[in-house]
């Protein structure tokens, strides 16, 4: 399956992912879909689990989005910085 496929079953996830990050539309495209578009050309269809969550096919890939506007919602509009302590 072609991963522009694989994306646009979780069209969901994705808008409410750039819902959570509160970034334009133009940003988003730029900063965030490529990465995006990497991990549904290299998870694709697998699923998360064998017989668990997400076991059904592109569930890893639902996963990691789950995890994405997860994290996004955690996040709270902190920023965090890649030399700064976690504090």
């Amino acid at each position: 399956v072609m991963p522009d496929e694989v994306l646009a079953s979780q069209r969901d996830l994705v808008n409410l992912l750039q819902r959570n990050l509160g970034v334009p539309a133009a940003e988003f495209e730029t900063k965030y879909m490529a990465p995006i578009r990497r991990a549904a050309a290299i998870v694709n269809l697998l699923p998360a689990t064998r017989e668990q969550h997400h076991a059904s096919a592109g569930g890893l890939f639902r996963f990691c989005l789950t995890m994405a506007v997860k994290a996004a919602q955690s996040a709270e509009g902190r920023i965090f910085a890649a030399n700064e302590a976690i504090e």
